[in-house]
C-alpha cells in the first residue's frame, strides 16, 4: 500500500528517467551510461530479481531525434506509474539550458501574444506558419505542427534561420510575453513557460501537482555549483538579441529559482534526495564551466555516488517484496513478479464497470460453497481485465483478514512445459505464505532496521545530501523449507500435482485465505488446463477460492470442471455443473461513448461535432471495451485543421 492507502501493483522493472540539460551534461551522462547503469542492472537482476531501464531522452547525437515535450512527459508518466523504485535522476549544472517551442498554446493566450507582438512591430508570420488551430484539443489550442517538434531550441533556431526571413518563433513568443508582463496582461509565472529550459520543464512536470505518495523517496537530484574566487557562479551566456521581460525570466534567476527555491521546498514535503557539490576555480572552460581535469574528477565522484544512492533507493522500495530469500532472483520467482506486473497493468484498463463485479465480490466474501468461480465470455469481452481489477480489490473486500492473492495470466506462460508452470504455481504459493510470515516478523521487530547517514568516500568532490539514506537490514531467516524443496528436488508431474493439492489444503488459514486467480486457462498448450483442474482438491478447502476465466466456446474444459466438482452450485448454473458461473457480454453503446469521452478527456483531446457521426458509426459496429481503447488511440491523433 502506498501512503495514500491505494493498492499498487508490484513492478519487476525499475524505470528511471534521466533528466538533464543535454548541452551541459555530455560527460556526466556518458560516465553514468558506461560505468553505473550496467553495474546497477546486473546487481538488481541477481540480487532483487528486477530489471533496470534508464531512459535518456538525449542519448542520440542527432538533436533531430530528441523527443518533443509531449513525448517526454508521456515517458515521465510511465516511469512514475510503473517503476519499482526511483523514477527520476536529475543532473543540474552551471548552464540553465535552452528553451524549446511550446507544443501547444491555448487560443486566447496565442492570440494575445501575437496581437501584442504585432503592435510592437514584430513579424509573427513564421509563428502563424508553423502553428495550427486544433479544435480536438482541450482546451482548444494552437499546436506546433510535426516537422517543427524539436526539443532543442538551438537546433530549431538554426533550422528556422534557413527557412524564414522574418524572425525566430521562440524569440517572438519570448518578446511578446515580455511585453504582456510589462503591461500587466500576463503574470511572470505564465510567461516563464516560454523561457524555461528543457530540464526545468521536465523536473516541474515530474514533481509538481502529483500525489505525495507518487514521488516520495523516488527522486534524486545532483546539483553541480561552479563558483569563481569571488564566490559567484559564472554568468550564463545570453544572446544579446533576446529580449527578456524582466530579470526574473533570464537564465540566471530561473536557474536560481530551480536549484535554490523549487527543489529545496520538496525535500521535506516529498522526501526527494538533493545533493549539492561546489567546485571553486579560478579558471573556467567555456563549455564545461571548469577545467577538463576537474570535470573528470567530478564525473568519477558522481558515478560512485549515483550507484550507491540508486542501490539504496531500490532496496528500500523492494526489501519487503523480495522478503529475506536468497533465491528471489530465481527464474520462477521472476515469473511471479512478471505476473504481478501484468495484473497491475490490466487492472488500469477497467474503465467500464461491469455488474458482474458484485457477483465476484459475493463469491469472495461467502463461505458456504467450496467451488471454483468461472468467468466466461467471448473474445475481448474483458475477462482478464475484470479478474485483474478484482484481484486488486480483494484485500479491501476482506478488511478483517490478510488474504494472499495470487493472480496468474496463463497466456504469458503458454510456452512453458506443463511441469514448469505447475512448479511455478507451487513455488509462488509457498513463497507468498513465507513472505507474509517474514514481513510480520520484520514489522514486529523494527529495531532490526538501523538507518545511518550516508557515508561518502574521501575524494576531491563530496556530495552533501538533504537527508540520511542508507539502511542496513538484519536478516536471519533466509530460506524456507518449501523454497528449498521446490528448488532442489526433482519432481515428476504426478508428484507436483499432489504437492499443489497439499499446498492448497494446508497453507491457507482463516486469517490468511488464498485466492488463486487463473486467467486464460483454456489457452494453455498441451491440454494443461485439464491437468491443472484435476489437481484442484474437490471440494476446495474452506480457506481457498479459485477464480478462472474461460472462453464460452471451450466446452471441454467446462465439462472437466463439472466432473471434478460435482456439487451444488450458485448463481446462474444448474446443480450438475459443479462450479459458479458468470458470463460477460459486450458493453452497450452508451457505456462505450462515456468510456471514449473519458479516455479522450484524460489525454486532453475531444471530438468535434462533425467527427462524432464517424465515432457513433464505429461504436455501432463494435462495442467491445478493447475496441474503444483502440479507437481512442486512433482518434487522439485527429487534428481538426488537417485532413
Amino acid at each position: 500500500m502506498n501512503p495514500g492507502g491505494k493498492s499498487v501493483f508490484r513492478s519487476s522493472c525499475v524505470k528511471i528517467y534521466l533528466c538533464s540539460n543535454p548541452e551541459d551534461s555530455v560527460m556526466e551522462r556518458r560516465g553514468l551510461r558506461e560505468r553505473v547503469f550496467p553495474k546497477l542492472r546486473e546487481y538488481c537482476q541477481h540480487t532483487l530479481g528486477l530489471d533496470v531501464r534508464v531512459i535518456d531522452p538525449f542519448e542520440s547525437s542527432d538533436p533531430s531525434r530528441w523527443p518533443d515535450e509531449d513525448t517526454r512527459q508521456q515517458i515521465i508518466n510511465e516511469c512514475r506509474e510503473s517503476s519499482a523504485g526511483p523514477f527520476i535522476l536529475a543532473l543540474l549544472g552551471h548552464q540553465y539550458g535552452a528553451a524549446s517551442l511550446p507544443t501547444q498554446v491555448e487560443v486566447s493566450q496565442y492570440q494575445l501574444l501575437l496581437h501584442e507582438g504585432q503592435k510592437a512591430g514584430i513579424s509573427t508570420r513564421e509563428v502563424e506558419r508553423i502553428y495550427q488551430r486544433d479544435e480536438n484539443s482541450i482546451p482548444v489550442s494552437y499546436c506546433l505542427t510535426s516537422p517543427f517538434r524539436r526539443t532543442s531550441g538551438l537546433q530549431l533556431e538554426k533550422e528556422v534561420k534557413l527557412k524564414a526571413k522574418e524572425g525566430e518563433p521562440l524569440k517572438v513568443f519570448q518578446t511578446s510575453a515580455s511585453l504582456c508582463v510589462n503591461k500587466g496582461l500576463m503574470t511572470a509565472e505564465t510567461a516563464s513557460r516560454y523561457y524555461r529550459s528543457v530540464v526545468d520543464a521536465d523536473l516541474r512536470f515530474a514533481l509538481q501537482r502529483h500525489l505525495k505518495g507518487d514521488i516520495t523517496g523516488r527522486c534524486v537530484v545532483y546539483i553541480h555549483n561552479i563558483i569563481n574566487t569571488n564566490r559567484q557562479r559564472p554568468k550564463t551566456q545570453i544572446n544579446s538579441e533576446t529580449i527578456s521581460p524582466s530579470e526574473d525570466l533570464s537564465d540566471g534567476p530561473l536557474l536560481f529559482q530551480l536549484c535554490d527555491k523549487f527543489l529545496p521546498a520538496l525535500i521535506n514535503s516529498s522526501q526527494i534526495l538533493v545533493y549539492t557539490t561546489t567546485t571553486t576555480t579560478t579558471e573556467c572552460d567555456h563549455h564545461h564551466g571548469s577545467t577538463t581535469a576537474r570535470r573528470k574528477g567530478y564525473v568519477e565522484a558522481l558515478c560512485q555516488q549515483v550507484h550507491q544512492d540508486l542501490v539504496e533507493l531500490i532496496k528500500r522500495a523492494n526489501i519487503f517484496k523480495s522478503g529475506n530469500n536468497v533465491h528471489v532472483c530465481d527464474a520462477l520467482a521472476r515469473e511471479g513478479a512478471e505476473q504481478e506486473d501484468v495484473c497491475g497493468i490490466l487492472s488500469k484498463f477497467y474503465d467500464v464497470v461491469h455488474p458482474e463485479e458484485e457477483k465476484v465480490r459475493h463469491y469472495v466474501e461467502q463461505n458456504e460453497h467450496q467451488l471454483p468461480l468461472v468467468v466466461t465470455g467471448g473474445p475481448c469481452t474483458g475477462k482478464a481485465v475484470l479478474l485483474a481489477h478484482c484481484a486488486r480489490q480483494i484485500k479491501s473486500w476482506l478488511p478483517d483478514s490478510d488474504p494472499v492473492v495470487l493472480p496468474y495470466f496463463c497466456q504469458m506462460a503458454s510456452s512453458f512445459p506443463t511441469k514448469e508452470l505447475l512448479l511455478s504455481l507451487c513455488q509462488q504459493i509457498s513463497s507468498r505464505y513465507h513472505q507474509n510470515t517474514s514481513l510480520k516478523k520484520n514489522l514486529d521487530n523494527q529495531d532490526s532496521h538501523s538507518c545511518t547517514k550516508p557515508r561518502v568516500e574521501e575524494a576531491t568532490f563530496s556530495f552533501t545530501s538533504n537527508t540520511g539514506l542508507h539502511c542496513e537490514l538484519s536478516n536471519t531467516d533466509t530460506t524456507s523449507g518449501c523454497w528449498k524443496n521446490f528448488n532442489s528436488e526433482p519432481f515428476g508431474l504426478t508428484e507436483l500435482q499432489k504437492q499443489f493439492s497439499s499446498l492448497l489444503s494446508f497453507l491457507p488459514t482463516a486469517k490468511q485465505p488464498l485466492f488463486l486467480i487463473l486467467d486464460g486457462l483454456d489457452h494453455i498448450e498441451n491440454h494443461f488446463g485439464y491437468q491443472l483442474i484435476r489437481s484442484l482438491p474437490s471440494p476446495l478447502p474452506p480457506n481457498v477460492k479459485v477464480i478462472l476465466s474461460i472462453s464460452s466456446s471451450r466446452k471441454k474444459i467446462l465439462q472437466a470442471l463439472s466432473s471434478q466438482h460435482p456439487q451444488d452450485s450458485l448463481f446462474e448454473v444448474n446443480k450438475e455443473s459443479g462450479y459458479v458461473s458468470i458470463t460477460l457480454g459486450m458493453a452497450n453503446r452508451e457505456q462505450c461513448l462515456k468510456m471514449l469521452a473519458s479516455l479522450l478527456s484524460s489525454s486532453g483531446r475531444k471530438v468535434t461535432s462533425g467527427q462524432q457521426a464517424l465515432v457513433n458509426q464505429a461504436l455501432t459496429s463494435c462495442s467491445l471495451a478493447l475496441y474503444v481503447r483502440l479507437l481512442h488511440l486512433h482518434i487522439s491523433l485527429w487534428h481538426s485543421g488537417r485532413t
